[in-house]
């Protein structure tokens, strides 16, 4: 009888005491105590799964989900804060520090965070950027009341989207879009005019470091946050800084056929490699020619969310005084003076067209824009629509010059008339009417 009492007792005073403990611990100041990025769940929705990356990587313009722990069950009126930050000084004003109240969903910037279910201690939170938002690598806090919780990995890369329609990279066409911006493998054309062969290349987007590579490259651009949301402004800075000619970029050029102290161009078969070697040393790679600069550029572009490819083209002209003309000078023998010959006729040359809308340029202009890395000129005018090419008015002539030392340069012949010609997009001539 003893015993029973004993039992019974000890178990009114166990639940007393389990029940005090209870009501002890949800009485407690709420912390975040864990975060799940439910990587699995958004990357397939936000086409980034193939990234070799443990953080969370999603595309602009669309909802992501996250499930916050906390220390005790949450209550109506808890305070539930995102921090996002981004650079090296995030701030309010400019848009790199973002306070996102998941009680409210009171939007910021056009950025909100919304609390979609409650389970004890758990939550989800439902996150949307906005269509033009910072593309970078942000980090990601919890702040409850006065405490701040901030995980290990606690980073989220914003992209652009091709797949949204308010994104200015937006491609309508789904087989577009596997192509040039999910596909990681292709060819690149070389050759000539009469003996053109691809040659295989690995694009390589999604491989290890690569991403954080073109993170890298956007952080070393310097370009200011209003900026460093715009295809067109990220896609001139990225020309520029995949070679190396004034800014330390990713790739060295030499075309003298000596290639001791780095790898032959010859020798590349993908973008991987490369990137990886210049993220782990932060040193330019040595060496590249237009095809590995164009190959690496595509796979800079397709990282970071921008549809690209990689362009040929054969007997290329290559106009160093930016007149439209191939100036060729020959002496009274007919041979050609090498000192006064600059311009020339390359066997094939390989760039870069980028998919994006041109707000900056008359309505019709939107689509592929040619961009070039390859660093044998400075290029004096930024990406150029390929629409603008097409559609535009050209001037073009090849002219040789007999040349003597004594006298003005004359004129020999011209193999193109040296007068405007328009074309249609799909290159049959337009007529002139002044004629």
């Amino acid at each position: 009888m003893a015993a029973l009492e004993e039992v019974e007792v000890t178990g009114v005073t166990s639940s007393h005491l389990e029940y005090k403990s209870t009501m002890t611990r949800n009485r407690g100041p709420l912390k975040a105590v864990g975060i799940d990025f439910l990587r699995k769940h958004n990357t397939c929705l936000h086409h980034t799964n193939d990234y070799s990356n443990s953080s969370l990587i999603v595309r602009r313009g669309q909802e992501f989900q996250l499930k916050l722990n906390f220390s005790r069950d949450l209550k109506d009126q808890d305070k539930i804060t995102l921090q996002l930050s981004i650079g090296e000084k995030p701030k309010q004003s400019s848009g790199t520090l973002l306070s996102l109240n998941a009680r409210s969903g009171q939007a910021v910037n056009r950025w909100c965070a919304t609390i979609s279910q409650t389970n004890g201690k758990e939550c989800l939170v439902v996150v949307t950027s906005p269509a033009d938002a910072v593309v970078g690598k942000y980090q990601l806090s919890v702040k409850t009341g006065p405490n701040i919780y901030q995980p290990e990995k606690s980073f989220i890369y914003i992209l652009f989207n091709p797949w949204c329609k308010a994104d200015s990279v937006f491609m309508p066409d789904e087989a577009e879009r596997a192509e040039y911006v999910l596909n990681d493998t292709g060819y690149i054309y070389v050759g000539s005019a009469k003996n053109i062969h691809g040659r295989p290349w690995n694009f390589g987007q999604f491989e290890e470091n690569v991403l954080d590579c073109c993170v890298y490259l956007l952080d070393k651009s310097k370009l200011k946050p209003n900026v460093r949301k715009d295809p067109v402004i990220i896609s001139r800075s990225m020309s520029a800084l995949v070679n190396a000619n004034d800014d330390a970029g990713v790739l060295f050029g030499n075309w003298s056929g000596r290639y001791s102290g780095g790898t032959s161009p010859l020798a590349w078969t993908g973008s991987a490699p490369i990137l990886q070697q210049y993220y782990k040393n932060k040193r330019t790679v040595n060496f590249g020619q237009c095809w590995v600069f164009s190959g690496v550029l595509t796979t800079v572009m397709r990282s970071l969310g921008i549809p690209a490819r990689s362009v040929s083209n054969f007997a290329s002209a290559h106009d160093t005084e930016e007149n439209l003309k191939v100036d060729i000078y020959l002496n009274e023998k007919g041979e050609k003076v090498e000192d006064l010959t600059s311009d020339s006729i390359w066997n094939f040359h390989v760039w870069n067209e980028a998919w994006m809308k041109r707000p900056d340029l008359p309505k019709g202009f939107d689509g592929w824009q040619a961009i070039d890395a390859t660093p044998q000129e400075q290029s004096q005018v930024p990406e150029s629509s390929v629409g603008c090419v097409t559609v535009g008015r050209a001037c073009s002539a090849c002219l040789c010059w007999l040349w003597n030392e004594t006298v003005f340069p004359l004129r020999l012949f011209a193999e193109r008339p040296v007068c405007p010609v328009s074309f249609h997009r799909d290159g049959s001539q337009i007529p002139d009417s002044g004629s």
